[in-house]
């Protein structure tokens, strides 16, 4: 009888140590989107602020060029 309640007490212990690491994957996982898409988030931004400052300077320059012309 005690080897039975032994081996219970032993699965009751894996069930236990099972859902705390299936709970520690699952934090796990969502750390790693978290993580992903702030790195995406970051990329796009930065993407974003290259693409105004071309344009800006497109238009700087585009404006600056026939005022250097007009004075040659």
């Amino acid at each position: 009888m005690s080897a039975w309640t032994n081996m219970d007490s032993n699965l009751a212990a894996f069930r236990e140590d099972r859902g705390e690491l299936k709970r520690d994957v699952a934090s796990l996982i969502e750390h790693f989107r978290g993580e992903a898409t702030n790195r995406v988030q970051n990329a796009a931004a930065q993407i974003d602020r290259a693409g105004k400052e071309r344009r800006f300077l497109r238009r700087a320059v585009k404006n600056r060029l026939p005022c250097i012309a007009a004075t040659r």
